[in-house]
């Protein structure tokens, strides 16, 4: 279905018919890097395309994360080659498709992968001055991830910064997954009885607020 919607698109008219079966099979079979590097004129400008009508799926996708997770981990290499291409191309279209890549690298235990997707991302949304993507950035794909892969403090010092700079405009929503996150790296390192104490708040909270991220 992907494949089909591009072939209506602008790039049609920038590539002969064979090459737009050639990108049309490209696609659908996940060998994307040969002819980026071969025709970059062209990619651009499927990119873009791809990146609209990937994003539209999964935003629609979101509603059930079941059907969510299917489509990342049977499309890995077109959702994570198309987020790319939009960290320079198209910045706003990464801070939303970086949510989705950051969801299939934490099912795949691939942290510090998800890491390094979030200090990107972290850049691109302080150049936008996007303050509630840069908060949960710091929170999820920087925080967990470090304080899951046993830079307990580096995590945990992250997530209290985002804490720090942001709560104050997003909520209580916000402290409740923060203080799980914080919880959760307590339990790591065998400090149980504060754990405990964060855990209750955060479920006070959560009864609170709703679910954002």
């Amino acid at each position: 279905a992907l494949g089909a919607d591009l072939l209506e698109g602008e790039f049609v008219e920038h590539a002969t018919p064979e090459y737009v079966d050639e990108m049309h099979s490209a696609l659908t079979s996940n060998e994307i890097d040969s002819l980026a590097k071969s025709r970059p004129d062209v990619w651009n400008s499927v990119a873009e395309q791809v990146a609209r009508v990937v994003l539209k799926e999964l935003e629609e996708l979101n509603r059930d994360r079941l059907s969510l997770l299917r489509f990342l981990f049977e499309n890995e290499v077109l959702v994570t080659t198309v987020c790319d291409w939009t960290r320079e191309h198209a910045q706003e279209a990464f801070l939303q498709l970086r949510r989705y890549v950051s969801i299939l690298y934490l099912k795949q235990n691939r942290l510090e992968e998800r890491r390094k997707l979030g200090e990107a991302a972290l850049a691109v949304a302080r150049h936008l001055n996007r303050g509630e993507d840069e908060a949960w950035i710091l929170m999820d794909d920087i925080g967990w991830s470090l304080g899951a892969s046993n830079f307990r403090e580096e995590g945990r010092a992250a997530i209290l910064l985002a804490l720090e700079k942001y709560n104050a405009d997003y909520g209580s929503w916000m402290y409740s997954k923060a203080w799980r996150h914080l919880a959760a790296i307590d339990i790591f390192e065998k400090r149980l009885d504060r754990a405990f104490i964060l855990l209750v708040l955060c479920f006070a909270l959560a009864r609170r607020a709703p679910s954002m991220h």
